[in-house]
């Protein structure tokens, strides 16, 4: 009668002894010793003195395979180039940008209630100043739309019973509303494709200095308080790798504290003409508690479309969502 050690497979017995392991067939040695692992059912079988041989083999074998070595960062570039290679890259927009895809948010609301959303996400953005961002479900239609345009900024909950919050950019305090859980104007530059101000243009105490670390090169820019002390207004950093794009953007209060940070990544090319533009979107803003990640899906470039599209035009209290198509 077969034993049962038998009908299981080779046992113990048929292993080859501690001291024989240097005597193994030279494929065992090279590659194949850890398949003994799959022979039996359980490890318990094994020689101690042959599961260790095995794992520092196995050790060892792993050391011999060093992960390919990074790129070494690129050098910094002088202020007025880093900042001209930001817009040179914004100048690519043509018309009308539209990006598709999911969105994970936080917002917090009236009331201090706080409000989480996993929808369809669609921004549309037209440079300088035009945006319409809109969570969208997809049976009850537009649930959040927060906007901007030249004169206006709002923010719209569809979900409370609440008419939209509209108003005009003389309420700003600091490019923000402290009355707004995530702020409208603040989203244009989040996304980092809105141009940065350069040349003739800047005023020379509003010219940005620049910190260079090991993986970014940093552009801040300075505002000054009513006694021309300097503080720290906004950071924009630019990735030290080819292509050079900015990864990340960090506003700051008059205390120091972060208002917004913004992290982009994901770059890729919009056609042969456009810009590069980022895939993977996450904004914060901590002091209002609010957060958006946007896993973009797709981007489009509408050459034809303008800031003359519905969508950039604010709502009216009573008025029905048009399901973030806004006229595109």
């Amino acid at each position: 009668m077969t034993s049962p050690q038998r009908r299981a497979g080779r046992g113990p017995s048929d292993l080859p002894h501690p001291r024989q392991v240097g005597d193994l067939p030279h494929r065992w040695q090279l590659g194949e010793l850890p398949h003994l692992w799959c022979r039996f059912p359980t490890p318990s079988v094994l020689s101690p003195v042959l599961r260790t041989a095995a794992a520092i083999f196995a050790i060892l074998l792993h050391a011999g395979c060093t992960p390919p070595s990074r790129p070494p960062p690129l050098d910094p570039l002088p202020i007025d180039q880093a900042v001209e290679t930001i817009n040179d890259n914004n100048r690519r927009i043509v018309g009308v940008l539209k990006a598709e895809g999911r969105v994970i948010a936080r917002v917090r609301t009236s009331g201090d209630r706080v409000r989480t959303f996993d929808l369809e996400g669609i921004l549309i953005y037209a440079p300088t100043d035009h945006l319409r961002f809109t969570l969208k479900h997809d049976l009850a239609g537009d649930q959040l739309i927060v906007g901007a345009n030249s004169e206006k900024y709002w923010f719209h909950d569809l979900t409370a019973e609440e008419p939209p919050k509209v108003r005009s950019l003389d309420r700003l305090v600091n490019g923000r509303d402290r009355e707004f859980p995530v702020q409208p104007r603040q989203i244009i530059e989040a996304i980092g494709l809105s141009p940065l101000p350069v040349g003739a243009e800047l005023h020379p105490m509003r010219r940005p200095v620049q910190r260079v670390e090991s993986e970014d090169q940093q552009l801040l820019f300075l505002d000054y308080d009513g006694t021309g002390a300097p503080r720290l207004e906004k950071e924009y950093w630019l990735a030290r790798s080819d292509p050079r794009l900015v990864r990340r953007i960090v506003f700051r209060d008059g205390m120091g504290r972060i208002e917004m940070e913004s992290q982009l990544s994901q770059h890729q090319p919009l056609g042969d003409i456009g810009p590069r533009v980022p895939f993977h979107i996450v904004v914060d803003w901590p002091l209002e508690g609010s957060r958006i990640e946007f896993s973009v899906s797709k981007w489009q470039m509408m050459m034809d479309k303008g800031k003359d599209l519905p969508a950039f035009q604010p709502p009216a209290v009573g008025q029905v969502s048009d399901a973030g198509g806004a006229g595109l």
